[in-house]
Formats: structure tokens, C-alpha cells, sequence
């Protein structure tokens, strides 16, 4: 299938090969809907759950992008998606991560941007060793440029002006290093090769890749990145009441719609030594994403019952706050982040420098 001349050009494309996941998929559409008019959506997969296609056939819209179950997936899969849909005669495409909701108005400025633009997310402020330098030079490459934030690859957008860029990419997702460190627990991989955006990281920061536009929007003011309560961190949340909510909503990390609903009691939790559980499921309740989620139940049409909290402390503070997104986790958000801070002050589960994996010349020299 390829795009006729008499089709719009602009394509979105939402990722997912989880089938428990799919709950999420529907929220990142239904947020995309109407804020391109024209562009053309699609759900790209390995395998659909019938009953998410049930739901689908009311939106003939949403086209289907198919994957064979021995490419590589999760994660790795954006460059090559997104390489498809220039191939199928898109001229810009954007990637949408399927735990991403739109709840800003207007296009976030991701409209009518010069086609050498390149768009991708900050990463979350507690990410670790941020930047490109360290995961540039131990891919083996020279550094052309220096970014102080390590790339997050939520939301992208590419043109066919990126195509080498794209291929660099998946060239080395595809690198035997890389792929025997993704066979280990993320704890123990180097930190050029945590993942996909790491990779990325380091080619935006090459010297060959240098000269391409780069924005990032913004942690916490455009996009907020909620990995914990302080994913999205007090400070971002403050400068929020001058400057208004962000643009996006990214639930990253456990999913909302994922959690047990029943069971969660304090003093059960005591007794089962299970407290990090309990203090999960808290913080899951009061995040801001379960909130941006709400508007969107109606069309779910499938168990919305992960909506409304369970956790005493989760109904307290939508109570106090009226289920304001920005509040009702604040008072979480500011524990949790001077926990964060005590750790990163004692060095506790840093990444260190992983020195063997360093490889001497490029993967991408002739």
C-alpha cells in the first residue's frame, strides 16, 4: 500500500505488541483525533486482540501497519516503523509511544515545523549520567554536539530529510553488542545500551548527525514524564501554575489500567511485608494520567474500573484536590523526590562505567 498524490502526506503511528497494553492505545488515539485534520493514524502491531478491533471498526479511519513476529519489537521498533511510512510516500511522520495522552490545546507547535526538524522528548529529570557525550563516545563515535538531556523517544517526527538518520538507528538496535545487552536485566546493561533511546542519544550527539535541527520539548513543561510520583517533579509542577499544564501526559513505567483493583489496604500490606506494592499502587492512583484518562472513559468501552482510586491515601487527596492533576500528587511527588535525591547524594543504584563495551571504531564506518 503506498499514498496517492490526492491523500494528505502527514502520518501518525501508534506501537503496540502487548496484548494487556491495547487499553492504552485507545486513550493515545482517541487524544490524536482531530488534532491533525488529515493526517492519517495508524496502529502498528504484531498481532491485535479482537476485541480492540471490534473497537477500532467505529474509527475507519485508523489504518493497520503489521509487523512479522521475527522482527524485532517493543521499543525497538520506531525507526523501522516510522522508515515504513516514509516508504509508504508519507512526507512527515510522528511516533506516539501508546502510554501517551494529548491534553494540551492546539498543536504543542508540532505543526507547519521546517522538514529538517527533528522532534523528541527529554528524558525524565532523575534519568541517569543525562547527555550524549558518555553514550556517544562509547558507541565509538566522534561527538559533533553535546546534549545535556539524554533523548526520550515518546513522541518523534521525522522526515524523509532523516532517512540516514533512521537507518543509523536501526543499524545499531540491530548490533550484536546491543542485542545480547538487552537479553540481561536493564540494571545490568551499559548505559549507551539501557535501550532504544539511549541509542538514539548517541547518534543526535555524533558528528555525522550534528547538523540536523533538533527540539526537544520539554520535561515537564511540555510533556510531563510521570516514571514514579517525582517523574514529573515538584519544581516542573510549580512552574506549571505560571505557565500552564503541559501539552502531554506520559505514563511511563507500570501501567494504570495494569493494577490489581481490589486488596489494596494498608494494614494487609503491612502484615504481607508488602509496603513497596501498597506505595506503588498509591502513586499509580494519584497520577496525573488516571486523570486525563477520565475524559475518555465513555469510549473506552471496557472495564474502566482502574479509574477510580482504591488506596485511602489516593481518595483522600482526590477529595482535598477535587481530582485536580496537578495537586493531588504533590504532596507524593515531594516524597518521593527527596527520597530520589538522598539516593543520587549516597550513589545508590548508579550505573557505572561499563568500559568493555566501548567499541574501538564505529558501527557505522565503512
Amino acid at each position: 500500500m503506498t499514498v496517492s498524490s490526492t491523500e494528505p502526506t502527514r502520518a501518525i503511528c501508534v506501537y503496540e505488541d502487548r496484548p494487556h497494553n491495547f487499553t492504552g492505545v485507545k486513550l493515545t488515539l482517541l487524544s490524536l483525533m482531530n488534532r491533525f485534520p488529515g493526517a492519517v493514524l495508524y496502529v502498528a502491531h504484531r498481532s491485535m486482540p479482537e476485541s480492540f478491533r471490534a473497537w477500532m471498526a467505529d474509527f475507519p479511519f485508523i489504518r493497520e501497519l503489521v509487523f512479522d513476529v521475527d522482527e524485532i519489537g517493543g521499543f525497538d521498533v520506531k525507526p523501522a516503523a516510522l522508515l515504513r511510512l516514509l516508504d509508504l510516500g508519507h512526507s512527515e511522520v510522528f511516533w506516539f509511544d501508546s502510554d501517551i495522552i494529548w491534553i494540551g490545546a492546539g498543536t504543542a507547535g508540532l505543526d507547519n515545523l521546517p522538514r529538517d526538524v527533528f522532534v523528541a522528548t527529554e528524558e525524565t529529570y532523575w534519568s541517569q549520567q543525562q547527555g550524549s557525550l558518555k553514550r556517544t563516545l562509547y558507541w565509538g563515535m566522534k561527538p559533533g554536539r553535546a546534549l545535556t538531556a539524554t533523548v526520550n523517544t515518546g513522541i518523534l517526527r521525522a522526515t524523509e530529510d532523516h532517512r540516514q538518520l533512521l537507518e543509523a538507528w536501526t543499524e545499531l538496535l540491530h548490533h550484536p553488542r546491543y542485542r545480547h545487552a538487552q537479553a540481561k536485566r536493564a540494571a545490568e546493561r551499559p548505559i549507551h545500551m539501557l535501550g532504544d533511546q539511549e541509542v538514539l542519544t548517541a547518534l543526535l550527539g555524533a558528528e555525522r548527525f550534528a547538523g540536523i535541527p533538533l527540539r526537544l520539548l520539554r520535561r515537564g513543561l511540555d510533556i510531563a514524564q510521570c516514571f514514579g510520583p517525582a517523574g514529573w517533579t515538584p519544581f516542573e509542577r510549580l512552574q506549571c501554575l505560571s505557565r500552564g499544564h503541559p501539552h502531554f501526559i506520559h505514563a511511563m513505567g507500570v501501567k494504570p489500567w495494569t493494577q490489581m483493583k481490589t486488596g489494596r489496604r494498608f494494614w494487609s500490606a503491612l502484615r504481607q511485608r508488602d509496603l513497596r506494592a501498597y506505595y506503588d499502587a498509591v502513586s499509580i492512583e494519584l497520577s496525573p494520567y488516571r486523570v486525563a484518562a477520565e475524559k475518555y472513559s465513555e469510549q473506552l468501552h471496557e472495564d474502566i474500573s482502574w479509574l477510580q482510586p482504591q488506596t485511602l491515601p489516593a481518595r483522600i487527596s482526590v477529595f482535598l484536590f477535587r481530582n485536580h492533576f496537578l495537586a493531588q500528587g504533590m504532596p507524593l511527588a515531594m516524597f518521593d523526590s527527596l527520597t530520589r535525591r538522598l539516593r543520587r547524594w549516597l550513589g545508590i543504584a548508579r550505573y557505572h562505567e561499563y568500559e568493555e563495551y566501548i567499541l574501538q571504531t564505529s558501527p557505522l564506518s565503512p
